[in-house]
């Protein structure tokens, strides 16, 4: 097996970063529930932080694949630029 290919499939199999974890449906699911606990804002932020970090290890598996835009909110905002660019 050539060490390329294999640094090229690697690449591949790596998880997207933190700021496409917060673009997810995931993400915007947790916040609903924790915007309904009604705690106060510290108890809240760190729970919120906390589970992020649990949802990013255990249930988040995009990668990098060329799928980019799957998330909820990049799935929004390409279809608002697109009218956009359309309309002008």
């Amino acid at each position: 097996m050539d060490i390329y290919n294999t640094l090229y499939k690697e690449q591949f199999r790596l998880k997207l970063g933190f700021t496409y974890l917060l673009a997810s449906g995931w993400a915007l699911c947790f916040l609903v529930v924790i915007v309904f606990m009604n705690m106060s804002l510290e108890k809240s932020a760190s729970i919120y932080i906390f589970g992020l970090t649990l949802i990013y290890k255990y249930v988040f598996s995009m990668t990098r694949d060329g799928f980019h835009y799957e998330p909820f909110f990049y799935k929004k905002l390409s279809k608002l630029l697109h009218i956009i660019r359309k309309r002008a």
